[in-house]
């Protein structure tokens, strides 16, 4: 395999075909065969094979339709490959629930406990494909976290922030005395954080202080919000959402369209996605305020959603994992991805692959590049 072979093997055929005469069509064609990660992959097995995957795969205009054609296809025909998984299958004294699950690409975080609606008990890391776990906390009460590359930072009850720039076993991490927070968002140098009070209150990590406080509008109960592009989004138990221009400190709109308490949003500008208690799945225009989609469901209350170029997951408290493709005139069908075995509590999508984590330890990747 490419990762056993020695970076000067003389022996190997692919090394002797890139060196020994004029056969790149030969190796394009060998090279096809894999998949992305794969390709991926084998432009780490030595600097020759690094050099000619730039210079005639990933510098090749055509052939990266190819590749991008071929997921495009995977995605809409859900022709993929599933990777089951389970948290008692990675942590063999696993008995509690997720009660949030934080995913990147490389890494993930899960908060465990007895209850969703309660603060968690431990902080957990795994890292690829819920490898190498290892206990990050479990001394303090967990109310929620973000991860952003290798920046993590949880919020524990009561009073207190904790910001880890390494994922590794044994990090140190830096405290600051805040308030316990209901959801918090890394954006930039800051930390975005919701109070009990619906404020939001802005934590610069550099300045290692609050610089800016934002108010709710009067009355208003946020228990959800966003922050991406210079714009912060917040969803309300009064069926609304308020988008914010942070540069202005101002209200650009008011968004109405659900009938029941927002539960969840996504935010990758000019795309807004919503999902509430009225088992609702809203697709907006932040520039201008207008809804876009109204998307069909399962019918049960949605507890996350994910959005990337054209392309919306939803995940609600039956498992049901959901996906559509927007049209700009059609209405989009909806597609029924997968049932877990509970709750929806995260959710991630990248250009290759969607994964979903739920209540009960459950987790499935399904992978386009195959």
């Amino acid at each position: 395999t490419p990762s056993t072979m020695s970076v000067c093997d003389n022996t190997c055929v692919i090394n002797r075909l890139m060196t020994e005469g004029n056969y790149e069509i030969v190796l394009l064609r060998i090279f096809l065969y894999l998949d992305g990660k794969s390709l991926t992959a084998s432009a780490k097995v030595c600097s020759l094979w690094r050099l000619f995957m730039v210079d005639n795969i990933w510098r090749n205009p055509r052939i990266k339709e190819l590749l991008q054609a071929r997921l495009d296809l995977n995605w809409k025909t859900l022709r993929v490959t599933v990777n089951r998984k389970h948290l008692k299958n990675v942590l063999p004294k696993f008995s509690e629930k997720v009660c949030q699950a934080y995913i990147t690409e490389d890494s993930q975080v899960f908060v465990l406990g007895k209850s969703y609606a309660a603060a968690g008990k431990k902080l957990i890391v795994t890292h690829g494909e819920m490898e190498r776990p290892f206990l990050l906390s479990s001394a303090d009460e967990v109310a929620c976290a973000d991860i952003q590359n290798s920046l993590l930072a949880a919020s524990f009850v009561p009073n207190c922030l904790r910001i880890w720039s390494c994922l590794e076993p044994g990090a140190e991490c830096q405290e600051y005395q805040e308030d316990s927070s209901l959801a918090i968002k890394i954006a930039g140098d800051c930390i975005y954080m919701l109070g009990k009070d619906s404020k939001v209150r802005v934590f610069h990590m550099v300045l290692g202080r609050v610089v800016k406080e934002i108010l709710p509008s009067y009355g208003r109960k946020v228990g959800v919000f966003d922050v991406s592009c210079g714009l912060l989004v917040t969803g309300s138990t009064d069926k609304t959402i308020e988008v914010w221009s942070l540069a202005e400190g101002k209200l650009a709109h008011v968004l109405r369209g659900h009938s029941h308490v927002v539960s969840c949003l996504t935010l990758v500008r000019p795309v807004l996605v919503s999902g509430g208690w009225d088992s609702q799945v809203l697709v907006w225009h932040v520039k201008d305020g207008s809804l876009q989609h109204r998307l069909a469901t399962c019918k049960a209350w949605i507890s996350r959603v994910v959005y990337r170029e054209g392309r919306v997951v939803a995940g609600d408290v039956r498992g049901n994992v959901m996906k559509w493709e927007l049209q700009d005139d059609n209405d989009a069908a909806m597609d029924h991805v997968a049932t877990l075995g509970d709750a929806v509590r995260g959710l991630h999508m990248d250009k290759w692959s969607l994964t979903a984590v739920a209540y009960d330890g459950s987790c499935n990747v399904w992978d386009f590049w195959i």
